[in-house]
């Protein structure tokens, strides 16, 4: 009984014995993603240094054109995918600077963004599509503006640039009489349509990405578009 005994022990180590050794030979065990593959990141960070939010329209005399200077930006592209991307803004109507006082009341006040009653500025995408050229893309997304919500199209370009990173440039258009900005300035009508602009410095990382009130974003403009004094 006990030869029988210290038999079995010796036979139940060396089967331990065996299967690590089996273990070590077969090596570590490949990840789900593949040995050497990178994962796609989903969210990415907009820098506020180097991104613009910024507006345009024609006038009578002179191209008026506004830079915000407050924002919020959550971009999302699963899987690097543009097509499945998702962008959020919410811009801080308060924040806007034409580089000219008199214009600056104007666009702020009541016939134009009306900010005391309208602060928040908000667009939010609904899908995107390719487009035609490589690295460009129509989305579509809901306009929010003075308490009024329009659907609007989005004209995007998606392009690395030198240092590792991307640039998302967006540009369209809307009526701004669609939105309850019907008047104009005294002796200087403004066109119907507005154009918007947003050019985003876009790293991955952190989706949520902010530009807040003091930050300097008007360098780049001439007359001085997520910002600063």
């Amino acid at each position: 009984m006990l030869e029988a005994g210290k038999l079995a022990a010796m036979n139940s180590k060396t089967s331990i014995i065996m299967a690590i050794a089996i273990l070590l030979a077969a090596g570590p065990t490949a990840s789900a993603t593949g040995s050497g593959d990178t994962p796609v990141p989903d969210s990415y960070r907009i820098s506020p240094s180097g991104s613009q939010i910024s507006f345009h329209a024609k006038a009578t005399f002179m191209k008026i054109v506004g830079v915000f200077h407050d924002w919020h930006a959550d971009l999302h592209i699963p899987s690097g995918n543009v097509e499945d991307a998702s962008l959020s803004l919410e811009i801080q109507a308060e924040s806007v600077k034409t580089g000219s006082g008199v214009k600056d009341k104007e666009v702020k006040g009541s016939k134009f963004f009306d900010v005391e009653n309208h602060p928040t500025i908000r667009f939010v995408s609904t899908r995107v599509l390719g487009g035609k050229d490589s690295g460009s893309y129509l989305m579509e997304g809901d306009l929010t503006l003075r308490g009024v919500t329009k659907p609007v199209s989005v004209m995007l370009t998606w392009q690395p640039d030198n240092n590792g990173d991307h640039r998302l440039r967006g540009d369209c258009e809307f009526n701004r009489r669609e939105f309850g900005m019907v008047h104009n300035v005294p002796f200087n009508k403004v066109a119907d349509k507005v154009g918007v602009v947003f050019d985003f410095d876009v790293s991955a990382g952190t989706a949520a990405s902010s530009v807040p009130p003091g930050g300097d974003r008007s360098a780049g403009l001439a007359s001085g578009i997520r910002s600063g004094n």
